[in-house]
């Protein structure tokens, strides 16, 4: 018994070393063949893409629903009712829940900037099964209540933070400064109804009318501030709380109906920088001392002889304040100067006097960047990127028809604004997206074909009706190359321009005007 057991033993033990004899063989055989070697590296490395490819859509997915979840945030039901109840837009129990109402008139200006009353009611039956008069909206729409209730909502989605999700791409390049932040307003008439409560400017203009002023951050495609005026109101008056829009390190470029000598001082307070054509009449001193500001046109033709590159870039004392400014002269071209007394006599229907005909052969710039920052080139160059913020304006009222307003009376008027601003800021959060995503691969977004792509087939308001934001943002983020800029073979675009002088703000550039409407 015990030898067969051992004999048993030995077999076994026979038949283990031979099936190891035979798998070391197998092993050898496969590894001293160079096509298996290869296949097998090529196997684990499609492996490794694909789990690679898995775990990027995985983290796009993510990002994707983390800033929809952002964008829709201010929307959020409960967060809505507090702002209704706040604004007395919502004192006892309706049918209309707030909710509602912003759903349906900011998807209806969002789909066609025309639309009127009627659509909202027929749009509220058709998504939510409301059915309510086109009185009882117009009714709801002349109440200050409400256009005090959209107007709360409009500027806590404005002060919405994005950050955590989308990070500007630019932040490389701005090495000098923050941010740079470009201030301008744009009109918009109205029926002669509401003079009353916007009065319109003075001459052959319309009766009444409003001043949207806007504050961009140009680099993120973001509306850090706003504010609605009456059509008269001058730009100045926007100049006064500076302090609440404003940080330290950004660049604040403004036009030349900002100018104000009390902005500048604020801005340098702050710690901050400014940008600004120079205001023709303010006087200019080269010492702080002196009492008599200098002579213009003996002055600077004389300094632009001396200067090989009909520059003059120095420290100057403005105004009766003596308010200590960077001032960078620049020798106007013959058809700029064209184009300016073209203008003037447009506007101001006479013949320009001889002392707007020497001035208009400058242009002045002044600003407190000093120069180790930025040289003079570099700052006509930065002051060329304000042109931008007229394409956004441009887009603002093709795309979105924000320069028609068709109410009669100032709720009215405010109601339908906002409403289409609400719904402008959910297109321009999607566009920050998408250029973030552009710069990463090295493209510049173009902003108008971003908003005419989401204003197509409604695609904003049919992704948040459906709960798909995040599907639209994925969607996006796979058509970039329909909707960046196409590059251009002969001169970069203003920003990249822009981009080269903010990567080395001492590069010595020079002064090559592209010709354009000048103001």
């Amino acid at each position: 018994m015990s030898k067969s057991l051992t004999t048993n033993r030995k077999i076994r033990k026979s038949i283990k070393e031979a099936r190891k004899i035979s798998r070391s063989k197998k092993k050898k055989a496969y590894c001293s063949n160079p096509f298996g070697s290869a296949q097998a590296r090529e196997v684990a490395r499609i492996k490794k893409s694909a789990s690679n490819k898995k775990k990027n859509e995985e983290n796009e997915i993510k990002k994707a629903k983390q800033y929809a979840n952002k964008i829709l945030a201010p929307f959020d039901e409960a967060t809505l009712n507090i702002m209704a109840n706040a604004s007395r837009f919502l004192k006892r129990k309706s049918k209309l829940l707030p909710v509602y109402f912003i759903a349906a008139i900011v998807f209806t200006y969002l789909s066609n900037g025309e639309n009127s009353m009627l659509l909202i009611t027929s749009n509220l039956e058709g998504w939510f099964s409301i059915s309510i008069s086109t009185q009882a909206i117009s009714q709801r729409m002349r109440n200050k209540s409400t256009a005090k209730f959209l107007k709360d909502l409009f500027i806590f989605q404005l002060n919405q933070k994005l950050q955590p999700c989308v990070a500007t791409g630019y932040s490389k390049y701005l090495t000098a400064f923050k941010s740079i932040k470009i201030a301008d307003s744009t009109h918009i008439e109205l029926s002669k109804h509401t003079a009353k409560g916007f009065k319109g400017c003075h001459g052959n203009a319309s009766k009444s009318s409003l001043k949207l002023n806007f504050l961009i951050d140009i680099f993120n495609l973001k509306t850090t501030s706003l504010d609605l005026k009456s059509g008269n109101c001058s730009d100045k008056t926007f100049s006064k709380n500076i302090n609440r829009w404003l940080k330290f390190g950004e660049l604040l470029i403004r036009d030349l109906g900002y100018f104000s000598l009390d902005a500048f001082k604020s801005i340098e307070a702050l710690g901050a920088f400014y940008l600004s054509r120079l205001q023709k009449g303010v006087n200019i001193y080269i010492n702080k001392q002196d009492e008599a500001p200098i002579d213009i046109e003996s002055f600077f033709k004389k300094e632009i002889r001396k200067s090989h590159n009909k520059i003059v870039d120095f420290t100057v004392y403005l105004g009766t304040q003596k308010l200590a400014s960077r001032l960078i002269v620049f020798k106007t071209p013959k058809w700029v100067i064209k184009q300016r007394l073209k203008k003037y006599k447009i506007s101001h229907k006479k013949i320009p006097g001889e002392d707007y005909v020497i001035w208009s052969g400058y242009s002045f710039f002044v600003t407190n960047i000093e120069k180790t920052m930025c040289t003079s080139e570099a700052i006509f160059e930065l002051y060329t990127i304000r042109w931008q913020i007229e394409l956004i304006f441009k887009s603002y009222k093709s795309t979105f028809k924000l320069d028609v307003i068709r109410g009669t009376n100032k709720s009215c008027v405010e109601c339908i604004l906002y409403a289409k601003l609400i719904g402008i800021l959910i297109s321009e959060r999607l566009a920050s997206f998408a250029a973030v995503e552009c710069e990463a691969i090295g493209r510049e977004l173009s902003f108008d074909k971003t908003m005419k792509w989401l204003k197509n087939e409604n695609k904003i308001i049919v992704a948040i009706l459906g709960g798909e934001l995040a599907e639209l943002i994925l969607d996006l983020a796979k058509k970039l190359k329909y909707l960046w800029k196409d590059k251009r073979k002969k001169e970069p675009s203003t920003c990249k321009k822009v981009l080269k002088v903010l990567q080395d703000p001492n590069e010595s550039s020079y002064y090559k005007p592209v010709k354009r409407k000048v103001a």
